[in-house]
């Protein structure tokens, strides 16, 4: 699931993944957090990851998708009014998860892509016309999963980081701005970590890194620290079959509190930050449709109050939660 602004109408719409009907659906916002889908984009095997950038530079979205059975990452091109074309399919077999970002600071959007077995991470550089290359392949734990890009070492350079599912830890590979990724800092991450999301959680102005594990039903916030620099972490115990999580102001208090998706249970937790990055729960957790896995954080209304979106595996729906 992505959620992003396809139409330029200045709200959030939102995309779809059909992992089983290989296929996109695009669902269009009206502004209010009411959504029309329009007709689903037939792809050539199961998607499994989506990122969002602007690989042509025309300032419309475009979106890359990862294909694993079909061995490709396939480029749709923003067309406007949620229209997308296809382009040059990038041929890497076994392509997982996707984040899209300015690696070497050329002012072009670049790409990162996993692969689960044998555990990879792929730099692609752009050329800003919609061209990629692959720059560079770094070993990854084992079972390479969950992706994202930030600053996570306060050096205004995109590092890496991602989950090892099969070696239960999160690994930062530090980026230095020309695609170049140093070895993977690990750290543990629970049984079958599957999320992750960057949050200031205790208000020292740097970035940690959030996951869930998945088997364990486990939190876990890792810290960049130290000399000579490592990464730490520590465990919490969360809700059966916490697999998901997204971090936000929820309360109005600027500090980043937590969403979760228990996956289990069919439930969707809010957990408060008191500014220190310790977290208890706001209430009992909010039902969900069958198979809880992606949560996002937007305002889908335009009423400047975070708003969550949860797509549901199993019972193959999108379920919206407008702030009251």
């Amino acid at each position: 699931m992505a959620t992003a602004d396809l139409d330029g109408d200045g709200d959030v719409d939102i995309v779809a993944l059909g992992l089983l009907s290989d296929d996109l659906t695009l669902l269009e916002n009206d502004g209010t957090g009411r959504f029309t889908a329009h007709p689903r984009i037939d792809l050539p095997g199961g998607p499994l990851a989506i990122a969002t950038l602007d690989f042509d530079e025309n300032g419309l979205v475009d979106l890359a998708i990862s294909l694993p059975s079909a061995g490709i990452v396939r480029l749709l091109r923003g067309t406007g009014a949620l229209g997308f074309a296809p382009t040059e399919d990038l041929l890497l077999p076994l392509a997982g998860q996707l984040a899209a970002g300015d690696l070497d600071g050329d002012g072009h959007d670049d790409l990162v892509v996993t692969r689960f077995d044998p555990a990879v991470v792929i730099t692609l550089a752009g050329d800003g016309r919609g061209g990629f290359v692959v720059r560079t392949e770094r070993d990854a734990p084992a079972g390479c999963s969950a992706l994202l890009l930030a600053d996570l070492d306060g050096d205004r350079r995109l590092d890496v980081a991602t989950t090892g599912a099969n070696a239960d830890v999160v690994a930062l590979l530090r980026g230095d701005g020309a695609f170049g990724l140093d070895a993977p800092l690990l750290a543990p991450a629970g049984d079958w970590p599957s999320s992750l999301v960057p949050a200031d959680v205790d208000g020292d102005g740097r970035l940690e890194l959030l996951g869930t594990g998945n088997l364990s039903d486990e939190l876990f916030i890792a810290t960049l620290g130290g000399a000579p620099v490592a990464l730490t972490s520590r465990r919490f115990v969360a809700r059966s079959g916490a697999v998901a999580v997204a971090a936000a102001d929820l309360d109005g208090d600027d500090d980043a509190d937590l969403a979760i998706t228990n996956k289990f249970e069919n439930t969707l937790s809010l957990l408060v930050n008191d500014g220190t990055g310790r977290f208890t729960a706001a209430g009992a957790p909010l039902v969900t449709g069958d198979g809880p896995t992606p949560v996002a954080i937007v305002d889908l209304d335009g009423r400047g109050a975070p708003d969550l979106v949860v797509a549901d595996g199993f019972s193959n729906d999108v379920m919206l939660y407008l702030a009251e």
